[in-house]
């Protein structure tokens, strides 16, 4: 049979494309920031249309399955909440060469995509997300899980809240929207000439918000920070005039009128040789002021609630609620919006408290009244309606099924129910929400669960633990730490009171952390201190997180953290129990790569591995971490009592399978890595960083619980990436770790010698050039010649030392593991004997041989074009920015520094702190001492962020001096701009450098 739409389809086979286009941009006039909930929305499908085309459901992203279901959606989403007619999708996705069956095979793929959609949905389920209407289809989604819709959204919202000066949501709305941002909508869709000009509005709008949110910056006191959002915007639109303005605006205003005037100076060129223009008003008006120094540019810095009593029945609220008060307002305002809200989390988060607070908050609200139901006493489903009527006081009336009868009551009143522990009785909760909620208009459900209710039109709040300060905490942040305030309070009559800011804060703040941030575990270890010392508290905890018990009464399933854990545990599927179990051998945040190696163990399989998380995570044993960046991925952890429930639950033979698979991953990803300097490298990064504490536990169980050889060989390979991601600290205690267990390792000697490289590795680059030596020494001349089966590993390891040593400062141990390296090395491997070139061309040059260290250099970036190794390019240019350092040639130098920092920034480093004081010497040389403070000051910030000294080269002290006595008073402005300026992420400092008015040689 063919639908009504299917109908209009055969009728009209063809759509002409100008008025495809017109249809899908044409939308009913509204305020997105005010527009409503479409009814049928399933409010946990989120959609990431900016960019590739996703579906993110639980914290897991995935695209719809194909490219006809991908285009299929795209139309959908172009016009969320409208009918969309049949002809309208077959034009999208075949043009004008649509089969002669396409009405049956879109149906097909509608059918496809509800599937995605509504994963869980019966065969004879009604949809509720893609909606058949009468000429075609309709997308029931809300606006605000669609980013397009959510970037439309917050462009209106930015205008309205600048002209209210409200900058500080101003901010926080165009940060959230922009970090959807991926590329042009569903650029992975192709294009049958609908898409270009929803694309380009898009895009508009995208520019548009970032133009107010530099304007925004800019009138909060942070120019810096809008000078180097807009760096690569303006790269990729150099054409747009009121991006350069803000720019413009914002050096002026960060104290840099010359790299201001320079930037002007730029755009005007552009204009002029790409367009055959002059600067439009905007941009010459700003340029006048600037050079006027006009004053002007200076930036500057509900319903009345009636007295008539409400019934209430709530559980007691004579405890204090600490650390919640975000949580409060944004649930209220959940509840404001929508008539039903689930509070999800772990058990022992304090989620029937929160409600409780909310629900008292909210009470005059209500004219009939806030109930209280506790499910958790409730065994089966269908006993859901008679207990919410028990609690209502309703009789029951013959022939009237109890659902009808609570019903009939709601029907003419407004009163609010609060439905406490849900999780094991999803299926009766949820029919018995939707049905009431469908007859009744006034009132609200405000629930509380592990898990959503999956009924339409439900609000999530996802409730974290508190915040627990770390180690290195200041004395105020523990003393207002939400977490240590509420431990303190429920010390109850201890006989002394803690000091939060001083060494007990510390320990209590430990106590919080070795149970997750869990209000009920903080709790649990509070009633401990009216017998035990803190410190034999937090000593216990480090052992058994888990086990502290209630000593009074209270619900069994909150008796102690392992039961509250194991209430959850008992509610997953098999399978999820099995993941959940084999999770406890991966300590802190994991990728969904790891969970896959850990379900390729029988009887589970790694294809499963994304369903298995999602059931995790949407149980609430999973916390899940949507990424910062674009090129990160999801992470996900248990909670520290989630986890010692999975150690717990985990036998000793599953234990050990699941170790070793976690190690043969990580050992022999981590083997294969690229060679350095590779294009590669900068993703092998993202990838460590991404599973950064599974390297970690492979680490201790190759260094530390069992000693092998494959930690050792680990451990030099991840030399570079600790360095670089400004992680020395932590190879330096990797290394004395290794050394300690070398002599349970038993190494041959070529092994022996890579532990100690390792060591003289760590000892040069802590600036221990003694101890370096002496390990050097040792290892060297045996690496030099090795075994006919460990050449490629020598060859890798001379290469690692070479830099650490030029690095570290050990010249002369450098320039003997760099030499080793050509005659050891493939002929075809290229990229290592090139870096090793590069790495004596800059040792030549310390040694005094100007001339050949220069020629050297160019030898190898002109051999590097071919090539294209970013280490071998970073050393040749560092040898030739020295050089001009040496000769005080200023402008020269900056020309090779700012190459240095492009390089590193391709090498996927973080570590920028050395190249901006040499950066900072060079302005120095160059006449421009505004500049020269500013990238000390930066320098400085960065190098006091990784705890080292400063400065770090020889020469600086003197023209810091130089600097500070030319400026004057001025010296501290420009300082502190650069100070400012490395509270930024260092990586958006180097996109900016093209712009920053450098000097041209």
């Amino acid at each position: 049979m063919v639908s009504a739409g299917g109908l209009t389809a055969l009728k009209c086979r063809r759509i002409p494309q100008r008025r495809l286009q017109s249809i899908l941009l044409v939308r009913p006039a509204q305020d997105p920031a005010t527009e409503s909930d479409i009814p049928g929305t399933v409010l946990g499908v989120e959609f990431r249309d900016l960019g590739s085309l996703l579906i993110e459901s639980d914290g897991l992203s995935r695209p719809p399955g194909g490219a006809r279901l991908s285009t299929a959606l795209a139309v959908l989403l172009a016009r969320a909440g409208e009918p969309v007619t049949t002809a309208t999708l077959i034009h999208a996705i075949w043009g004008d060469d649509a089969p002669e069956r396409s009405v049956k095979v879109l149906e097909s793929h509608i059918w496809r995509l509800r599937k995605v959609l509504e994963p869980g949905r019966g065969p004879r389920g009604a949809p509720t997300v893609l909606l058949t209407d009468q000429t075609g289809y309709r997308l029931a989604v809300s606006p605000d899980k669609i980013d397009s819709r959510m970037l439309e959204s917050a462009s209106v919202s930015m205008r309205r809240l600048l002209g209210e000066n409200n900058l500080a949501e101003a901010l926080a709305i165009s940060e959230k929207a922009l970090s959807r941002w991926r590329g042009p909508y569903c650029d992975d869709v192709a294009d049958t000439g609908w898409l270009t000009p929803i694309r380009a509005r898009l895009s508009d709008i995208r520019l548009d918000l970032i133009e107010c949110r530099a304007a925004a910056l800019r009138e909060a006191g942070q120019p810096e920070l809008a000078v180097n959002e807009l760096a690569a915007v303006i790269a990729e639109n150099p054409l747009r005039e009121r991006l350069w303005v803000h720019r413009i605006l914002g050096l002026y205003q960060s104290g840099r009128q010359a790299a201001a005037l320079d930037a002007f100076e730029h755009i005007r060129r552009v204009l002029a040789d790409e367009l055959g223009i002059d600067p439009g008003p905007e941009l010459t008006q700003v340029h006048h002021q600037i050079l006027n120094q006009d004053d002007q540019l200076r930036p500057r810095t509900g319903q009345q609630i009636g007295n008539r009593p409400v019934e209430v029945r709530l559980p007691s609220r004579r405890s204090t609620i600490i650390g919640r008060a975000d949580d409060q307002a944004a649930v209220t305002a959940s509840l404001d919006a929508a008539h039903l809200v689930t509070v999800l989390g772990p058990g022992g988060v304090g989620k029937t408290r929160l409600a409780t607070e909310v629900a008292f908050s909210v009470r005059n609200d209500y004219p009939e009244g806030v109930w209280f139901v506790d499910l958790a006493p409730v065994d089966q489903p269908e006993s859901v309606p008679a207990v919410v009527a028990n609690t209502l006081g309703l009789r029951p009336v013959a022939d009237t099924p109890t659902t009808q009868l609570i019903g009939d009551h709601l029907t003419s009143r407004r009163l609010l129910m609060v439905l406490d522990n849900c999780e094991h009785l999803l299926a009766g909760v949820a029919g018995f929400v939707d049905q009431i909620l469908e007859v009744s208009e006034r009132s609200k459900v405000l629930a509380t669960s592990r898990e959503p209710l999956e009924v339409p039109g439900e609000r999530r709040y996802q409730l974290a633990p508190l915040d627990v300060p770390t180690p290195d905490s200041t004395p105020a942040e523990f003393s207002e730490s939400a977490a240590v305030q509420l431990f303190v309070d429920r010390m109850g009559d201890a006989l002394d009171r803690p000091d939060r800011s001083g060494r007990e804060g510390a320990t209590i703040a430990r106590i919080c952390a070795a149970v997750g941030g869990l209000p009920l575990g903080i709790e649990l270890a509070a009633a401990r201190a009216r017998v035990f010392d803190l410190g034999e508290i937090a000593d216990s905890l480090d052992g058994a997180p888990g086990q502290l018990t209630r000593s009074g009464h209270g619900a069994r399933r909150h008796s102690n953290l392992l039961e509250t854990v194991d209430w959850g545990y008992r509610l997953a599927g098999n399978d999820e129990q099995i993941l959940h179990r084999r999770l406890a051998v991966l300590p802190g945040p994991f990728t969904l790569e790891a969970a896959a190696r850990l379900c390729s163990i029988a009887p589970l399989s790694a294809e499963h591995a994304l369903d298995l998380v999602g059931g995790l995570v949407h149980r609430s044993m999973l916390v899940s971490t949507r990424p910062t960046t674009p090129d990160r991925t999801t992470s996900f952890v248990q909670l520290v009592p989630i986890r010692a429930h999975a150690d717990r639950e985990l036998a000793e033979a599953e234990r050990r399978q699941a170790c070793a698979v976690r190690d043969r991953w990580v050992v022999g990803r981590i083997t294969d890595s690229p060679d350095p300097g590779r294009a590669e490298q900068s993703a092998y990064y993202q990838w460590l960083e991404d599973n950064q504490a599974s390297v970690r536990a492979v680490l201790r169980s190759t260094l530390v619980d069992a000693p092998h050889v494959d930690g050792l060989a680990m451990l030099w390979r991840l030399i570079f990436f600790w360095h670089d991601r400004e992680e020395t600290v932590e190879f330096l205690r990797w290394a004395e770790l290794a050394d300690a267990a070398m002599a349970q390792m038993r190494p041959n000697a070529f092994d022996a010698a890579v532990g100690q490289a390792v060591t003289g590795c760590a000892q040069a680059l802590a600036h221990n050039t003694d101890a370096a030596e002496k390990a050097l020494a040792q290892a060297i001349p045996i690496l030099s010649h090795p075994p006919e089966d460990r050449v490629a590993d020598a060859v890798r390891i001379l290469l690692v030392v070479s830099v650490c040593a030029w690095t570290g400062d050990v010249f002369d141990w450098a320039l003997k593991a760099a030499s080793s390296v050509p005659a050891l090395a493939e002929p075809a491997d290229e990229h290592t004997v090139l870096v090793a070139r590069s790495i004596l061309a800059a040792s030549a040059l310390v040694g005094g041989d100007g001339a050949t260290a220069l020629a050297q250099a160019d030898a190898v970036l002109a051999d590097n074009i071919a090539v294209g190794n970013n280490m071998a390019a970073l050393f040749a240019n560092v040898t030739h920015s020295i050089a001009a350092k040496f000769s005080g040639d200023g402008v020269l130098g900056l020309k090779y520094c700012d190459e240095v920092l492009r390089t590193q920034k391709l090498l996927g480093t973080h570590n920028f702190s050395e190249s901006f004081e040499t950066r900072g010497s060079h302005f120095a040389n160059a006449g421009l001492p505004d500049e020269a403070a500013r990238n000390y000051g930066l320098s400085y910030a960065l190098s006091m962020r990784q705890s080292r000294e400063w400065p770090w080269h020889p020469g600086t002290d003197e023209l810091l001096d130089e600097v500070r006595a030319h400026l004057g008073v001025e010296f501290e402005r420009h300082w502190d701009s650069g100070i400012r300026m490395g509270e930024v992420d260092p990586v958006r400092l180097i996109d900016d450098l093209d712009l920053r008015g450098a000097i041209s040689t």
